[in-house]
């Protein structure tokens, strides 16, 4: 569905969101959003944060720039760091096109 009118919180909007195509996809990346927020205890747009946005936190991540444990929120307490890398791998299905 085509759409001239885009409403939303940009930083979960998927980037064919953004250009006004909006699928049943565009929910799915903005869950992925959501899982790396719940990760990381961050907001997904920090100005203050370098990077800004917890998108690249992931792309951090990936690149082997840092690891997940350190993206961990410390708040989680004693999790099971299994159950941590299968929501991030949720989260990047979610992400990835």
């Amino acid at each position: 569905m085509m759409t001239e009118r885009i409403v939303g919180t940009t930083a979960y909007m998927a980037p064919e969101a953004l250009r006004g195509e909006v699928t049943i996809k565009s929910d799915i990346f903005s869950f992925g959003v959501v899982l790396l927020e719940v990760i990381s205890g961050l907001l997904p747009f920090d100005e203050k944060r370098d990077p800004p946005l917890l998108l690249d936190i992931k792309e951090e991540i990936e690149e082997e720039e840092k690891t997940l444990e350190e993206c961990v929120d410390k708040k989680m307490g004693d999790v099971e760091f299994s159950l941590l890398e299968k929501m991030y791998c949720l989260a990047s299905q979610c992400l990835n096109k």
